[in-house]
């Protein structure tokens, strides 16, 4: 039977070839939208590096020196808010707190290059500094790569060390980041200052969907340094007599010259953050939905016509004695077919650039192949869902009526 459809298919080459043309056409688009989408979304699928969830944030303010609301100290701003942080610890609702220039879903980024201290040539290592104060790690449910506890990464935070995460651009220049573990590093090029590598956490990412290359720096701020938000973890099911506390109890507001504002829970920063993607995301995911409903109903026109012209066939072949299934078997089969010969060409056409592709995604090949499998799958159940309603409706045609004509 395979020898017959192929005969066939060879016959009727001069209407087969616009079936493999546009079948390629429909096969590179839906396999560049589905790697668009995958590029878009992977980072939903890794790990975040951090909890938000019963987390709040408060932005702090200072009353400026020239305010004659302004209360002169000696003790200092920072060393304020270091105080008023640990009063809110102190709350009955609270987890722990901590003050952080950097949090996610603020797409806040100071990037900075690390060295080993003792190795002028060392590869660098890139990654977004966050300074924070050291139950940053509590508040945030940092993670240890290597094992060790949260209150082992807050007693490291406290001793000056950092914590550093994987790198994907480290790691493809043949550098391993479990390998700085316990040495000393430099920022860039300030070799006055040596900090010694703690452990590796997992990423910090700036949001949900963000896969950023580069790595993150954990660092702790010196009490007389301190500079940020106040990140709040709240125990389960008492956020709203924390925020009762929060609005009522000025001691958990402010100390003379420093007061919080627009305490918020981080899935709010979160949906602010994040809107313009998802936005972006759900849009190109109709498009992909209209544009497989606009290309799948062309083909079913394009299969009803063909089919009609083969009424008389099928009903020979009934006569024959050839069952619905077989007529089924055959015509899915000549489509599966048209659609193999259609690939081919294709992908020979897109596979040549791959390492091109790769480098400009900075994506493995494996995406694409897994890309491609997906898009091939989609096209044959379109292909197959195409061929079986017309060639439904052609079978219902009674052979005697069918061949009448003949």
């Amino acid at each position: 039977m395979k020898r017959h459809i192929l005969t066939q298919i060879k016959n009727d080459w001069r209407e087969n070839v616009w079936f493999v043309i546009e079948l390629m056409v429909v096969f590179l688009v839906v396999w560049a939208m589905l790697s668009i989408l995958y590029m878009v979304n992977k980072g939903l699928m890794l790990p975040r590096g951090f909890d938000p969830e019963n987390v709040y944030v408060a932005n702090t303010n200072w009353v400026p020196s020239d305010s004659p609301h302004h209360i002169a100290t000696d003790q200092g701003d920072s060393r304020d808010l270091g105080d008023l942080v640990s009063r809110i610890a102190e709350n009955e609702h609270v987890e722990s707190a901590a003050v952080a220039s950097s949090i996610p879903y603020n797409f806040n980024y100071n990037g900075r290059m690390i060295f080993l201290a003792d190795e002028a040539d060392s590869i660098g290592y890139l990654g977004n500094v966050r300074s924070c104060t050291p139950d940053f790690v509590n508040v945030l449910q940092i993670k240890s790569r290597t094992g060790s506890t949260r209150e082992q990464l807050k007693e490291m935070l406290a001793r000056g060390e950092i914590l550093i995460s994987d790198n994907a651009e480290y790691s493809a220049s043949g550098a391993d980041p479990f390998e700085l573990k316990g040495e000393k590093v430099i920022f860039g090029n300030d070799s006055t200052h040596t900090y010694r590598v703690g452990d590796v956490i997992e990423k910090v990412r700036r949001n949900d969907y963000e896969d950023s290359y580069a790595g993150s720096i954990i660092m702790a701020e010196l009490p007389n340094e301190l500079y940020g938000d106040v990140i709040i973890r709240i125990k389960p099911g008492h956020e709203a007599a924390f925020i009762n506390d929060f609005d009522n109890k000025a001691e958990l507001r402010g100390q003379r010259n420093i007061y919080l504002t627009d305490l918020l829970p981080m899935s709010t920063l979160r949906a602010s953050n994040q809107r313009s993607i998802v936005i972006a995301n759900r849009t190109m995911i109709l498009i992909i939905c209209f544009m497989l409903l606009t290309v799948f109903l062309g083909l079913l026109g394009s299969f009803w016509f063909r089919m009609q012209q083969r009424v008389g066939e099928i009903a020979i072949r009934k006569v024959c004695g050839a069952t619905r299934r077989d007529v089924f078997r055959r015509v899915i089969t000549e489509g599966m077919i048209l659609l193999l010969i259609a690939v081919v060409p294709a992908s020979a056409c897109v596979w040549p650039f791959a390492t091109d592709l790769r480098e400009m995604t900075e994506e493995s090949l494996w995406v694409l192949v897994v890309t491609e499998l997906i898009a091939l799958a989609i096209v044959a159940a379109g292909v197959a869902v195409s061929l079986w309603y017309p060639a439904r409706r052609a079978m219902s045609v009674e052979p005697a009526v069918a061949i009448k004509a003949e």
